[in-house]
């Protein structure tokens, strides 16, 4: 028959409750014994170990000798004179600084694999198994777009037209525009567009155009665009004159005016060095203005 307890119990420091069963509801009273049982079996397969200062790989790592100064060996062969002689020390071991010379504090042959270490040179959680191994991105597969370089993600951009500078920031790498960049809705058939062999796009010009790409690949004209050339003519002598044709070309509209702007009647013909004005009579000099536009 159960006993309800109303008031507190006061054993004085000095009496002890003794005997008590194994605990099976949340309510029961436990033993130290069986407390300290239960985080055993939890804990039971951590092993966590104190900081390490660095994890030695050659002799260009010089150790602090202070007190409690632990450092991972990876190669004792290679050791900086500081860290003395150790005794029973091999290659993964975990040595300490105990105040007047270092000491192995973690035997790996011994422990075997499963510790766990956060090294403070770094910055980075070490796990060790067959070797001391970085625990953190290594197992984590980079996706489409990123590279995984040692645990550092970084933004692959190989491929795409978006760059890194030099102060790490984003630029338009690659300004090119190109058909397929532009996507499939871009054919070469699309007017005024042509595809070069590396698949980047140009004006598309036909044998005749007015333009033309020189040696250079800068655009120019392929023909005599329109122009206009004026002057004066007569030298009160004859009644046919010759005039250089700069426009180079027979595709003119000429035309011959008097002092008044009034258009003058008479014989123009036009070849591509020169054009002749034929008159009725002399004119006086300079008294003929003549338009040419091609």
């Amino acid at each position: 028959m159960s006993k309800n307890v109303l008031v507190s119990l006061n054993f004085g420091g000095v009496s002890k409750i003794v005997g008590l069963p194994v605990p099976v509801d949340n309510g029961d009273v436990a033993n130290r014994g069986y407390v300290l049982s239960e985080i055993q079996k939890a804990i039971s397969g951590l092993d966590y170990q104190a900081d390490v200062l660095g994890i030695q790989t050659d002799a260009t790592l010089t150790p602090t000798t202070t007190q409690g100064a632990r450092y991972i060996l990876t190669d004792i062969t290679k050791l900086h004179a500081n860290f003395g002689v150790i005794t029973g020390v091999e290659n993964n071991d975990i040595v300490e600084y105990n105040g007047s010379s270092f000491v192995v504090a973690y035997d790996v042959s011994a422990k075997g694999p499963g510790v766990l270490v956060f090294n403070r040179g770094d910055s980075q959680f070490y796990k060790f198994n067959t070797s001391w191994t970085y625990g953190g991105f290594s197992t984590i597969t980079n996706g489409t777009g990123l590279d995984n370089v040692g645990g550092t993600f970084n933004v692959k951009y190989d491929d795409i037209t978006i760059g890194i500078d030099v102060n790490g920031k984003l630029y338009v790498k690659d300004k090119a525009i190109t058909k397929e960049k532009l996507g499939t809705d871009v054919a070469d058939t699309t007017k005024g567009i042509s595809q070069n062999g590396d698949g980047s796009l140009a004006v598309k010009l036909s044998s005749d155009a007015s333009l033309a790409f020189d040696d250079e690949g800068g655009l120019k004209f392929n023909k005599t665009v329109l122009g206009k050339v004026t002057g004066t003519i007569g030298d009160g002598s004859a009644t046919s004159i010759d005039v250089t044709n700069t426009l180079g070309t027979k595709d003119l509209d000429v035309s011959a005016y008097d002092s008044s702007d009034n258009k003058v009647d008479c014989g123009i013909h036009v070849a591509t060095d020169k054009i002749t004005f034929t008159f009725d009579t002399v004119p006086a000099a300079d008294s003929i203005k003549v338009v040419a536009i091609g």
